[in-house]
């Protein structure tokens, strides 16, 4: 034992980001919303485009894995990129899909890698015939996954955090749910319009923090926080907006934080 990183397995690593593309990329799913309604045909259309993008996610990693030992691979990755967004749109209230998101992303990377690791896969076919070396293909694969899944993954969580704590506005067409803080019921309900652009906002940001802190930039995070200070200097005078702003940015941060620090680890793994 060096104690040293070691490469991350190209099989791994585009399983991966085969699952992160598929549970993020793809589209954007819905969360809970209230209870549960009675079973639909726009129900059935949703949950049927869950089985078909999952269906191809399966195939995909059957064919990189290879059909004999990878089928319990790809079986996995049928289930999971089921179960997830089924979960959050039907069964797990908004105020903890932050947990869902941690709990089922890790979830599916431990399995995956204890298949891989007990039936000893290799890759069969992707990127493996490319002219880089697999460490490196396999350090770009988790770099693009963790990116993936720090726009949309990361705003399930952010959200999540926001409705657990009370925080988390909504638009000009939702009622304020019995026991929101005062100040919250005062200053909001807002323009969705301006909700979205809240959320765009976030997703270019925490991909920049990414960049910021895989790339060893960590000065530049102070300079980043005392500039979005500054421009939403008035929105922090009001106390709903200042909960809301510091508790949605501080979740924000510490997704990016921990996805960049994620690709330093796996880059440094291929470095000489």
């Amino acid at each position: 034992m060096t104690g040293e990183a070691q490469p991350v397995s190209l099989l791994f690593a585009e399983v991966l980001l085969c699952w992160s593309a598929t549970s993020y990329l793809l589209s954007a799913d819905p969360t809970r919303e209230g209870h549960r309604g009675s079973f639909s045909r726009k129900t059935a259309k949703r949950l049927t485009w869950f089985i078909l993008r999952a269906t191809g996610a399966a195939v995909l990693t059957g064919a990189v894995a290879g059909w004999g030992r990878g089928t319990l691979l790809a079986g996995a990755m049928l289930a999971g990129c089921v179960l997830l967004p089924t979960a959050r749109w039907l069964w797990v209230p908004t105020r903890y899909v932050a947990e869902l998101e941690v709990v089922g992303n890790l979830g599916f990377v431990a399995f995956a890698q204890f298949l891989i690791a007990h039936f000893d896969m290799q890759v069969r076919w992707g990127l493996a015939r490319l002219p880089v070396s697999e460490a490196l293909l396999a350090a770009y694969a988790v770099a693009a996954a963790l990116l993936i899944f720090v726009v949309r993954g990361g705003t399930y969580i952010v959200r999540g955090v926001l409705e657990r704590a009370g925080t988390m506005p909504p638009a000009q067409s939702t009622n304020l749910a019995e026991g929101s803080p005062p100040g919250l019921q005062r200053a909001l309900p807002v323009d969705g319009v301006e909700l979205n652009h809240g959320r765009l906002i976030g997703n270019v940001e925490r991909l920049i923090l990414v960049l910021f802190v895989a790339n060893g930039q960590y000065t530049a995070l102070a300079f980043f926080f005392a500039a979005k200070g500054l421009i939403r200097s008035k929105d922090v005078e009001r106390r709903a907006w200042a909960d809301y702003l510091i508790l949605g940015s501080l979740t924000s941060f510490l997704v990016a934080v921990v996805a960049g620090l994620l690709i330093q680890v796996v880059f440094r793994a291929v470095t000489p």
